[in-house]
């Protein structure tokens, strides 16, 4: 996937998936995402967010996209996403993408 950098916020990731394009979820189990305490220098037990892996036609890359809230979701069903956006990293040439959910096809 070819970055096109211009900012460094989170915004529309519609040049990278069109609004309403298909992917298909490759693995259903969540990364589940951990608040870090820097005082303890550990991850505590409160959860803020779950990663998903999905695919979709002509990527060259999986997609993994960031939601608040698990997602009821199986391997290999056909999504949408809610509200898909994306975090430009210039410096690490990297792309982190957030959805609001998912909406399923089929």
């Amino acid at each position: 996937m070819k970055l096109k950098m211009d900012k460094s916020s989170y915004k529309s990731a519609e040049n990278y998936l069109q609004k309403g394009e298909k992917a298909t979820v490759i693995l259903s189990e969540p990364q589940v995402l951990r608040q870090w305490d820097d005082v303890a220098k550990k991850y505590t037990d409160t959860v803020t967010g779950y990663k998903y892996t999905f695919t979709f036609d002509g990527a060259e890359d999986v997609l993994v996209v960031k939601f608040a809230n698990k997602q009821d979701i199986k391997q290999w069903d056909v999504v949408t996403f809610e509200n898909l956006e994306v975090f430009e990293d210039v410096r690490k040439n990297a792309a982190y993408f957030r959805a609001e959910g998912v909406r399923k096809h089929g």
